[in-house]
């Protein structure tokens, strides 16, 4: 890229550089003793059959439901408080699995000890070591099939009858028992030096060679099984090995505390010191598709009924992921500046950004794995960027000590516009831009603080006419050859203009035909298909006004995150509102029938505060003050599944009762209180009851 000399541009400078684009993080919900839980130190992360998501941690078990946590403890009647993981069984009893073998289960709102904890404890001698995760089963006939590290899994039937699972033979190394549950269960024979691997399955074995060059320490610790009966077990958290199609397929080193299968039969592991790794289909033999939290210890990963995603950690707490699909790109990943305030895309699918603070970003953006251009300029921007497609050119005004030109990029080379001012040549600054619209004829509007100004064919034109209309000029949209509306502080304007002079013939306020139209408007456009004109407006909503002169508006009461509307984007038959709480997607329109479908995305964002979005190829793109955010309208949608609603509490005459499904009351009980909650952690605190 070049500069060119002779306009001793100098403070202007380009920086390239390369990031890897997995480098970047989705926006987390951390949830720690802040937040409710009693402890950072958490284990397991687990949601039962209602919907409720628990937690357990070294200081008790905790239930979630959205809103608070409530947590168990001794106190509450568990025999341990370091719970490494939860269970729940076919009666939908919540299984505690603690250190120290002492189980308990909730039931019926309360904590119960299983009754036949003694005959466990005859058989765990060693109390050093804690149970292997993901090896605890409760079948149809209530029998408890368990193990205990390092050596030994056991059964118990329903009434309290223990037995060992044994080897099937005396000559094999290590063994796993899977139960009728798909359950499974590794057993180790202490004696024997066989790498040899036993798989019983319906009492019938299997024999496997392990391979690789692993370490001697040869206890199964954990052991899965997905639906295509593809089995992952783990040897003394080292390694990880894989069984498909009943044959063995090797192992790979990697120290880890936990394996899960997702929903799309991903396998997860939780890892020591570096986060979380998804392997898609279990191909552990390639490289994972997505690594969470690097440098954390993940104990646990739970894929919830909305499709959200909760990771247990060893020492931070639990964070929640409510759409993986959403990427968000900070300073962090190579940016100058995580504060973004505008977008636009060129022909070859790059995104430009307008960056606040510290400079102007051109930034190539690869859909997955490659590495990122960036070219940096020091300026402030806000939404005076555009591109024009008709010369595949880049305008954007450049605001230093030394320097304030607007300048255009095409082909790498970069180029100042002269400035003619009331018909003459100017050397003087170029004035404000707060917002640049490409119109008719090959004219890019400018919009500033005081009114327009326009630049034909790379040369920037100032008429005191249109440049003083004392109006903030927030955006611009061209609709024919003689007028421009503009969207300001003080509302809906339209300026007309002589075609040949380029001087103002008049300027009308459409306040005066309609007060909706008084309020401040940030952003203007038009939908091609019926001409109507909408009008992102700071407190009112969108403001809609057809060809007839109609005038309709959207606001909170029709579904939008808020009225506070920041930046509009047309895509094909959608209409994308951004606000200061939120992106909304209106889909379905039928203006003259004031019908239309609105879907809302709050939660996963880098920030609910977007200042200009944009769509392309599928892809959504906004600029917030907290990073570059994307995701893929085809792979992210808005939470639909409908939160279950449950009675909480019922209190009579300010009693608090005992929940049952009748109650016969006296004619003077009639003060009564019922506590309920829904359950739905993508829009946590944001469900309204009717």
């Amino acid at each position: 890229m070049r500069i060119s000399k002779k306009y001793s541009i100098s403070t202007l400078f380009f920086v390239l550089l390369a990031v890897i684009l997995n480098a970047q993080q989705p926006v987390f919900k951390h949830f720690s003793i802040n937040e409710g839980l009693p402890s950072p130190e958490t284990y397991h992360v687990f949601q039962d059959s209602k919907g409720y998501i628990w937690v357990g941690t070294d200081f008790g078990v905790c239930r979630y439901d959205g809103y608070k946590f409530k947590v168990f403890s001794n106190f509450d009647g568990l025999p341990d408080n370091t719970i490494l993981e939860i269970y729940e069984d076919h009666h939908g009893r919540i299984w505690f699995i603690p250190f120290s073998h002492k189980l308990s289960y909730f039931d019926n709102d309360r904590i119960r000890v299983y009754e036949y904890n003694d005959s466990i404890k005859k058989y765990i001698l060693d109390g050093r070591y804690p149970p292997p995760k993901r090896s605890f089963s409760v079948d149809s006939m209530d029998n408890i099939f368990f193990s205990r590290t390092p050596f030994e899994s056991f059964k118990i039937s329903s009434k309290g009858n223990i037995e060992k699972i044994l080897p099937p033979n005396s000559s094999c190394n290590e063994y796993i028992f899977v139960n009728k549950n798909n359950d499974a269960f590794s057993v180790f024979d202490h004696g024997s030096e066989n790498y040899i691997l036993n798989l019983l399955i319906d009492d019938t074995c299997y024999s496997f060679k392990l391979k690789g060059n692993f370490s001697e320490n040869r206890c199964i610790n954990s052991v899965i099984i997905d639906k295509n009966k593809t089995i992952f077990f783990s040897r003394f958290f080292q390694e990880l090995h894989c069984i498909k199609n009943l044959k063995y397929s090797g192992g790979i080193k990697l120290h880890h505390n936990w394996l899960s299968i997702d929903n799309s039969d991903n396998l997860w592991v939780g890892t020591t010191e570096k986060g979380a790794m998804c392997f898609p289909n279990g191909e552990i033999d390639k490289e994972p598709s997505v690594s969470y939290l690097t440098g954390k210890t993940v104990t646990s990963v739970l894929e919830d009924n909305e499709g959200g995603f909760w990771f247990s950690t060893s020492d931070d707490g639990v964070y929640y992921l409510p759409y993986p699909g959403i990427k968000t790109y900070t300073k962090n990943d190579g940016l100058s500046s995580s504060c973004i305030k505008c977008i636009e895309v060129d022909i070859n699918g790059k995104l430009w950004l307008g960056t606040f603070g510290s400079g102007f970003k051109h930034i190539c953006l690869k859909q997955k794995i490659g590495t990122v251009e960036f070219y940096d300029i020091p300026i402030n921007i806000t939404k005076s960027l555009i591109y024009d497609k008709e010369n595949n050119s880049i305008y954007f005004r450049i605001y230093s000590e030394n320097e304030k030109s607007i300048y255009k990029i095409q082909y790498s080379k970069i180029s100042r516009l002269p400035i003619v001012k009331n018909n003459k040549l100017s050397s003087e600054n170029c004035p404000g831009s707060i917002c640049m619209h490409k119109g008719k004829n090959n004219t890019i509007w400018v919009g500033n603080q005081i009114g327009v100004y326009k630049i034909v064919n790379d040369t920037v034109y100032i008429e005191n006419s249109i440049h003083n209309l004392k109006i903030r000029v927030n955006s611009i949209y061209q609709e024919d050859e003689n007028s421009i509306w503009i969207a300001g502080k003080n509302g809906l304007w339209r300026l007309y203009f002589s075609d040949k002079t380029g001087k103002k013939d008049s300027l009308i306020c459409y306040g005066k035909y309609n007060k909706l139209f008084y309020e401040r408007a940030d952003d203007i456009v038009m939908q091609s298909q019926d001409s109507s004109l909408w009008v992102a407006t700071r407190g009112a909503g969108i403001l809609i006004k057809t060809k007839d002169n109609t005038v309709y508006q959207i606001t909170k009461k029709n579904g939008l995150t808020s009225n506070f509307i920041t930046s509009l984007f047309i895509d094909n038959n959608s209409i994308w509102a951004a606000t200061n709480c939120g992106l909304n997607r209106i889909d379905n329109i039928n203006i003259n029938e004031y019908r239309f479908k609105i879907q809302t995305y709050t939660t996963g964002l880098s920030s609910n505060h977007i200042n200009d979005i944009l769509v392309k190829d599928k892809v959504v793109y906004l600029a917030t003050n907290s990073g570059l955010t994307s995701f893929n309208t085809d792979e992210v949608f808005p939470n639909t599944v409908p939160p279950p609603v449950y009675i909480t509490n019922f209190a009579i005459s300010g009693k608090d009762t005992i929940l049952i499904d009748f109650y016969n009351l006296n004619y003077d009980q009639n003060s009564i209180n019922i506590d309920f909650v829904g359950l739905s952690y993508k829009n946590s605190k944001k469900i309204s009851y009717k």
